[in-house]
């Protein structure tokens, strides 16, 4: 399990091209510790015009992706930057 109530840390679970390491490596600057996990009732679909996947509710879909634990308020920064 990755969850700490000791840090102001979270854990995010990404289901795109933040789900491969190095990616999240060169976005952040930051390596994380990290498992494989599912995001049920939603599916993963490709927006429009933009090369980046987004989710939506779907009844009994599921979205594979991987959880980043640890994950500072600060590398949220660079991750919202990146996919601006």
């Amino acid at each position: 399990m990755c969850w700490s109530f000791e840090t102001a840390d979270m854990n995010i679970f990404a289901y795109g091209t933040l789900m491969i390491p190095s990616v999240m490596h060169a976005v952040t600057g930051r390596h994380f510790r990290s498992q494989k996990a599912s995001l049920r009732n939603y599916a993963r679909f490709r927006v429009k015009g933009e090369s980046y996947p987004g989710i939506i509710p779907v009844r009994d879909a599921i979205t594979e992706g991987i959880i980043y634990c640890g994950y500072a308020l600060d590398s949220q920064y660079y991750c919202i930057l990146w996919l601006s």
